[in-house]
């Protein structure tokens, strides 16, 4: 009689589990670019003001440095033999189970970003997540981490709302200044971890054991998925950024983990049963 209502309350399990929203995933789910080419299958992009530059290669382009591949986003300065001036959002729009409809909640993202040239300290870039549209400019829900400022100055910062982002005009929800400042042509490694209401992010040098950067709130505003993807905000000529080797992860419902944990622990526990 036990063994047949633990049964029954298995298979319940298994149904639940099975009919959970697809809005969050199992951690299994991920996805990962090293950026060796622009698969325009998974990113899509719109520009500043929804008006694309007139030579959008020199905006928006792959590029190696030292036989390693990075997407680049840059900002010409004046007199530049590659002219171009655009800000851009290059927003996932894959069809896979990580992000169905290029929309996440929750999930942990790993991005390797180096800046190559930085116009100045009102220059931004990172990324953007759970936003309500792919527009660059509008108005819209969801978060920004970016990288602001240059030199001793700089900082790892979160915004809300991205299309209303300023460097030193809005106000962050919270920063952490760069320990050692700001440097040229390193491979920092970026982390974000949106769970709920808890955001944490923090950013390393390469083979250090310290971040130079942390930061972590709670903010319940935006907890709906939305768009993601990376993100500049140039004032500035001369700002150029390479984003390399990123990874992101699904982070499941709380409620998802329990019913396949009860599941599990339910299987071996009938096969002890069998055993004796």
């Amino acid at each position: 009689m036990i063994a047949k209502s633990l049964r029954s309350l298995l298979l319940l399990a298994a149904l639940a589990v099975s009919a959970t929203p697809s809005r969050h995933l199992m951690a299994a789910d991920s996805f990962h670019d090293s950026f060796e080419a622009f698969d325009t299958t998974i990113w899509g992009v719109n520009y500043a003001n929804n008006t694309p530059p007139a030579t959008p290669g020199n905006v928006l382009r792959i590029q190696d440095i030292d036989d390693v591949s990075y997407l680049n986003l840059r900002r010409a300065a004046t007199g530049d033999p590659e002219p171009g001036s655009a800000n851009a959002f290059v927003y996932y729009k894959g069809t896979s189970d990580f992000a169905p409809g290029g929309q996440i909640a929750d999930f942990n993202l790993d991005l390797v970003i180096r800046i190559g040239e930085k116009g100045g300290s009102s220059d931004s870039m990172g990324v953007a997540f759970r936003m309500s549209t792919q527009s660059y400019s509008a108005t819209k829900t969801g978060y920004y981490l970016g990288i602001d400022g240059s030199g001793s100055t700089a900082r790892l910062a979160l915004y809300q709302n991205p299309g209303n982002h300023t460097v030193g005009t809005t106000t962050p929800l919270t920063s952490s200044t760069l320990t050692g400042g700001l440097e040229l042509d390193v491979d920092y490694i970026l982390k974000l971890r949106a769970e709920g209401s808890t955001i944490e992010a923090s950013l390393w040098k390469p083979n250090e054991e310290t971040a130079i950067a942390t930061l972590s709130i709670s903010d319940a505003t935006y907890l709906d998925a939305g768009y993601w993807g990376l993100r500049t905000n140039f004032t500035n000529g001369g700002t150029s950024v390479y984003y390399r080797d990123l990874t992101a992860a699904a982070i499941p419902e709380p409620s998802t983990v329990a019913l396949a944990s009860l599941a599990l622990g339910g299987m071996l526990l009938l096969k002890l049963r069998h055993r004796q």
